[in-house]
């Protein structure tokens, strides 16, 4: 195995046939190959997200597919100043493997069948969005690249900086850009949220150098579902604030051996996550649109509750493919998973008079990808007993009366389970609307 040094010249000579005699043809030829793959890179790098700060979901992504010593809390901390960003992760350290795949584009190091979230190769060049000198160090790796034009192919050839490992794990420099700074807003998008699905980082940390602001946002799994907990303070004069978060997590296994996907070759099976919010108390918390997740948020669609499923996404992560069938595939099944998560209502008391805030109202779905998933929940609930009835039994919404408060006060439910079942129909009756929930949007609760 090549020392650190050595293997960042070889990538410099083998791969983009830099520091080495060439003829005057050959190294035209090059000269050429490389201005052409040059621009392509810079293309991507500049038009890829729609955001400069989209690097952030992309660095927490790829910490979690690091690997971690045993022992540790696997975390990830930002430190900014104005000049520079620092990011370390306490990981075991860059391999080989992994510098040559950052030292290049499309490629990459991860598989899906060993649960790496990521996939595109490419996650990384959003960095330079906001530096065009990243600095790696890590493991007796001390690189950079320079994609300030100084350098042919800044984007992918690496630069050997040298220096001492200062500790353990991979610490990771973005310099401003020339005659820039970073603003204070910078890392906005972190909050504890971005940890609710991720399979190994724990902990996030953000430290404003300058201004004395921090937030620390952590994860602690309990035995039904995820804990989130967020402490900032605003500056050094300010005093620090906390905030939690509870979700209940229903998980459902679905079937995907019959769907070709060259990027999920293999797979038998894949998972649907549904997490639904809930208040302090334990009742559902229904008054938000959170995104939609594949490991980390997406955008929101309209639901009331988070969809997290590994969704083929775009090159920016910013939208589903939805013409696929892997992706089609995992829409059909979320009615599966919200139906499954009933019995998880059904034994605790706060979410079984309050889980129905969450069914969606297909007309609150904008997107019609999702819209048919919407209908698909409010058409399966209708063969569930889903509905808790005033006698404690769990009932089909068809079999559910809803009555309003003056005629619960001239007829007992017993008087009415009687009447009902000799005169009209052996089983209750219930007050349709457009879909289940609309009832509850006009205050209304169904009980028999």
């Amino acid at each position: 195995m090549p020392k650190p040094k050595d293997l960042i010249g070889e990538i410099r000579r083998k791969e983009y046939m830099l520091d080495m005699e060439l003829s005057a043809e050959a190294e035209e030829g090059a000269r050429n190959i490389r201005g052409t793959l040059n621009r392509t890179l810079k293309l991507l790098a500049q038009d890829l997200y729609s955001t400069e700060t989209h690097f952030v979901l992309e660095l927490v992504q790829n910490a979690d597919d690091n690997s971690y010593p045993a022992g540790v809390t696997p975390e990830l901390r930002f430190e900014l100043e104005e000049a520079r960003l620092s990011v370390r992760n306490n990981e075991t350290g860059f391999t080989v493997e992994n510098v040559r795949a950052l030292c290049n584009a499309g490629k990459s190091t991860k598989s899906k069948r060993e649960g790496y979230i990521g996939e595109k190769g490419i996650g990384f060049k959003s960095v330079f969005a906001v530096s065009d000198r990243p600095e790696i160090h890590s493991n007796g790796f001390h690189f950079r690249f320079d994609a300030s034009g100084a350098s042919p192919l800044g984007y992918v050839v690496p630069e050997w900086l040298g220096g001492v490992d200062e500790e353990s794990g991979t610490r990771i420099v973005l310099p401003a850009k020339e005659g820039q700074a970073f603003r204070a807003d910078l890392l906005g998008d972190l909050s504890a949220e971005l940890l609710l699905f991720l399979r190994k980082l724990r902990r996030l940390e953000f430290t404003h150098r300058s201004e004395g602001g921090s937030l620390v946002a952590a994860r602690r799994d309990t035995p039904h579902g995820v804990r989130l907990t967020e402490k900032a303070i605003k500056d050094v004069f300010a005093a620090p604030t906390v905030k939690q978060s509870s979700y209940l997590l229903a998980h459902h296994t679905l079937p995907v051996a019959d769907v070709k996907e060259d990027r999920r070759p293999g797979m038998e099976t894949t998972e649907i996550v549904l997490a639904f919010p809930l208040t302090a108390n334990g009742v559902a918390l229904a008054t938000t649109r959170p995104s939609v997740f594949a490991f980390l948020p997406i955008r929101t669609f309209g639901f009331n509750f988070i969809v997290q499923a590994d969704f083929l996404l775009s090159s920016s992560r910013e939208d589903i493919h939805r013409a696929w069938p892997w992706n089609v595939r995992i829409r059909e099944h979320i009615s599966a998973a919200f139906a499954h998560a009933l019995p998880l209502f059904k034994k605790n008391d706060a979410l079984a008079s309050s889980f129905l805030e969450f069914v969606p109202n297909p007309a609150d779905i904008p997107d019609t990808f999702f819209k048919h998933a919407a209908t698909q929940i409010v058409s399966r609930l209708g063969a569930e007993d889903c509905v808790l009835g005033a006698s404690g039994m769990w009932r089909k919404p068809s079999e559910i009366l809803v009555a309003s408060a003056e005629f619960r006060a001239l007829f007992s439910n017993d008087d009415v389970v009687l009447v009902l079942k000799k005169r009209v129909h052996p089983t209750f009756v219930w007050v349709t609307g457009p879909g289940i929930g609309s009832d509850r949007r006009n205050g209304n609760r169904r009980r028999s």
